[in-house]
């Protein structure tokens, strides 16, 4: 089985075609102006401005967190998929507009990270743990495909295979060892290789989820390494599970961690399960804790986390279940029903 293209779907219906046009007519333009700081007494974005700071078009310095590129990259995946919908000429210009920043911003190796361009450009790599550079990759990557499947338009998709070249390049057997420290290159490779046929994305999405939990822990080596500093302090005292890194991840018997990173990873799982070089032994659903009707992860006073910490709720742990979910049907009865088990 395959997914079914977002253009094969029409919204005729009252309550979703109502849904649609407001995110379309409303919720996207209002990010926009969110992503350029130009909504009062908003939380500061500033993330156009670092692609215009990385791009040498502004000389204001780096503002936001570690991961804060894929503001834009999640909008105009957003956006693309309206577009595959209704073509809306404005948010058609909005984007294209995004897409010339972030070429301007990319450097001639492929790289592209304006944390770590503006900020520490003499430390790419060192801190996979916490830098969050395959993660940003993930989402250029499926903003990329969503744009190329909605307009033909390949200037996103170029942009992200450049990145994906590079990361290629970096890692892998006999290269740099690693893994992501969050989850979510390994499901946009494989939306990349779906889309282009390029073995090199399966193998290195194969590679990333493999690899994961192996032998000696990668973030364990990073934090001992001299001249090592955490981006986020807090995360001195985290162990292994948090990442999912604690164990091969075909010997994960319960979901841990992080319930974010956790949902990415599996469901990346799944896509390579359903792939002919990937293990159905890859698609054993992991013993998610009881959760709400509502089918979400994470636990009831810690959303993000599967292990009973404290914190504040997030739309992505709740919405990680459907992620995790859409891929189910893609491996028969089994899948569904461990679909429907998960959400009871």
């Amino acid at each position: 089985m395959k997914f079914v293209p977002v253009t094969y779907a029409k919204l005729d219906d009252p309550l979703w075609s109502k849904q649609f046009a407001h995110v379309r007519d409303v919720v996207l333009p209002h990010m926009w102006e969110i992503l350029n700081d130009r909504i009062e007494n908003a939380v500061k974005s500033h993330c156009i401005e670092n692609f215009k700071v990385a791009a040498g078009l502004s000389d204001d310095e780096y503002y936001g967190t570690v991961f804060v590129d894929t503001d834009l990259y999640k909008w105009i995946e957003a956006v693309s998929y309206c577009l595959s919908v209704e073509n809306d000429p404005e948010l058609g210009q909005l984007c294209d507009q995004a897409i010339d920043l972030i070429g301007a911003a990319q450097q001639p190796d492929g790289y592209l990270s304006t944390y770590f361009i503006v900020v520490h450009p003499d430390k790419r790599w060192t801190n996979l743990m916490e830098g969050h550079e395959l993660y940003c990759a993930g989402h250029l990557i499926e903003a990329g495909v969503a744009h190329y499947q909605a307009t033909g338009k390949v200037k996103l998709l170029n942009i992200a295979r450049r990145f994906a070249d590079l990361i290629d390049l970096t890692f892998g057997k006999d290269k740099k060892r690693g893994y992501p420290g969050h989850p979510e290159i390994e499901l946009a490779l494989i939306r990349l290789y779906e889309v282009t046929c390029e073995e090199k994305y399966l193998s290195l999405a194969g590679y990333f989820i493999n690899e994961r939990g192996v032998g000696e822990n990668i973030f364990a080596e990073e934090c001992r390494r001299e001249g090592h500093s955490y981006i986020f302090p807090e995360m001195a005292h985290f162990r292994a599970d948090y990442f999912q890194s604690h164990l091969p991840v075909r010997q994960q018997k319960r979901a841990a961690g992080h319930a974010v990173r956790a949902m990415y990873l599996y469901s990346a799982m799944a896509d390579l399960a359903r792939l002919p070089v990937g293990s159905r032994r890859l698609c054993r659903r992991p013993h998610l804790p009881r959760g709400p009707r509502t089918g979400g992860s994470g636990c009831r006073l810690d959303p993000i986390g599967s292990s009973g910490n404290p914190g504040i709720d997030r739309h992505a742990a709740r919405c990680g279940p459907r992620l995790r979910g859409q891929r189910a049907p893609c491996h028969g009865p089994a899948g569904r029903d461990g679909l429907v088990r998960g959400n009871r």
